[in-house]
């Protein structure tokens, strides 16, 4: 992943004297979160606590440093940098390497997001946590599909250790796709909500005003990510967070994803604070779908107007679907879910482990 760079390894052996110092070593592959119109987050694991830069451009020539915002420890004892680059414009593409004083990252590319009457690609997974073989598959699935971001639905990791997050999370399909676009997570219950998950995760700075639940605008589409993991009853920061966002949005499309589904029939069926916020603020503010997890398993159910996506397996150990009334489709089956979105169409066509087809949903305005 690195060149070497002579120089700066003879500063990196002089800084080795100094108090606190330490020869510094990328990690992995740096990652993207947060890209919006002006600006995007680089995330770089590192061993050492001295500023990370990030050089970036739109040419080769890069033109524009940004160092290290902040640092976040991991149980491993490293430390993820998170980099925010400024100054971007929307729907273009823009160059970056990493530096620390030992070294220099190769070279990758990003894309920032385009204006709301822009057609959008994006790709969902969830539960990838037990089964690296068929999250590695899932992601090659994805990152053929060329999306512009991607949604993770939680339960990326069967704990949080840190070599769960090495072993089932950082498989190289996923690895080398999220280096090209962002993906933002929605916690699931196995990670939780904690430091560890915080290191290897920004969320977009939003009118929620914290990090664990949030939205984001990308295209036509409106984005509220949820936290399962948080209180999200009536009365809540959550819940109020949630009405105030949606109302607010004028954007053509509106999507909530979270890791508990509302409606859903099977292994853990619905989430009941999720059930109470479908009927008091999804389905007043013109809500599309809601994505979710949790559940090991592809079922499509309508309630009310909603699409509700049970999207919960690109790993974890599979599990049967139910019935009941509202349920359109069910498959047991590992899965991707790919969309396409314009201001008057939004398309999903769902993949299993293969490559085949096994549920297609398109909504118009």
């Amino acid at each position: 992943m690195k060149k070497r760079n002579p120089t700066i390894c003879l500063i990196a052996l002089i800084l080795l004297a100094l108090p606190g110092s330490g020869l510094a070593e990328m990690i992995r592959t740096p990652w993207l979160q947060a890209v919006g119109q002006s600006s995007a987050f680089v995330l770089v694991e590192d061993t050492d606590s001295l500023p990370l830069a990030v050089d970036y451009g739109p040419t080769g020539h890069f033109g524009l440093t940004a160092l290290s915002q902040s640092q976040k420890r991991t149980s491993a004892d490293t430390l993820v940098h998170h980099v925010r680059l400024d100054g971007l414009l929307p729907a273009t593409v823009y160059r970056y390497r990493a530096r620390d004083i030992a070294g220099v990252s190769t070279e990758y590319t990003l894309k920032t997001a385009p204006g709301s009457d822009e057609p959008v690609r994006f790709a969902w997974a969830a539960d990838s946590r037990g089964n690296p073989r068929v999250f590695n598959l899932i992601a090659g699935l994805m990152a053929q599909f060329r999306p512009d971001f991607v949604l993770h639905g939680g339960d990326v990791v069967d704990s949080n250790s840190y070599r769960c997050w090495e072993q089932q999370f950082f498989v190289a399909n996923w690895s080398q796709m999220i280096s090209r676009v962002a993906f933002y997570l929605a916690p699931g219950n196995h990670e939780g909500w904690n430091t560890q998950v915080q290191a290897f995760t920004q969320a977009p700075a939003s009118s929620s005003g914290c990090r664990g639940y949030y939205s984001f605008d990308y295209g036509p589409v409106h984005f509220l990510v949820l936290n399962t993991e948080l209180d999200r009853g009536p009365g809540s920061a959550q819940y109020r967070f949630a009405a105030s966002d949606l109302e607010a949005s004028g954007q053509p499309w509106k999507i909530v994803i979270a890791h508990k589904p509302a409606w859903s029939v099977g292994q853990h069926g619905g989430d009941e604070q999720m059930q109470r916020l479908t009927d008091d603020v999804f389905e007043t503010n013109g809500v599309s779908l809601v994505i979710a997890g949790h559940n090991h398993f592809y079922q499509r159910c309508y309630r009310d107007g909603i699409h509700h996506l049970t999207m919960g397996s690109a790993g974890a150990d599979l599990h049967d679907p139910g019935r009941a009334w509202y349920v359109r489709r069910s498959a047991r089956s590992y899965h991707c879910g790919l969309f396409e979105a314009t201001p008057r169409r939004l398309n999903l066509t769902v993949l299993d482990e293969s490559g085949h087809p096994i549920d297609w949903l398109e909504l118009t305005r």
